[in-house]
């Protein structure tokens, strides 16, 4: 596929993982800071955008619709009505918030949270 690149956004329903994208790996413990790194190195993290959960369409599939229900959805086959504007006009989050998984390193640069 030949796309341009400022086509492109990401979307994730996790205020956390949005906060993470922001910031540098190594205040990170391992684990995420692995995979916050991949996501950083082979996408524009400034292109990701947190969608609500009443937004969602892959959330619909856990709200208990009926296959009638599913079919008929706007939100399923469409995507949020605000998709369709400008991205001027796309809601906007607020992503901060005291972020789990920190490393805390002492002056010796050991990591006091184990």
């Amino acid at each position: 596929m030949d796309l341009n690149s400022s086509d492109i956004w990401y979307w994730s329903d996790s205020t956390i993982v949005i906060s993470w994208l922001q910031m540098s790996p190594n205040n990170l413990k391992t684990f995420v800071a692995n995979r916050v790194s991949n996501i950083q190195n082979i996408t524009d993290v400034q292109r990701w955008r947190h969608v609500l959960s009443k937004d969602n369409p892959a959330d619909i599939i856990s709200r208990g619709l009926s296959v009638n229900e599913l079919k008929n959805s706007r939100l399923w086959w469409s995507g949020p009505t605000w998709l369709g504007l400008s991205t001027e006009q796309w809601p906007v989050s607020n992503c901060e918030h005291e972020l789990p998984v920190l490393r805390i390193l002492d002056y010796g640069g050991q990591d006091l949270r184990g």
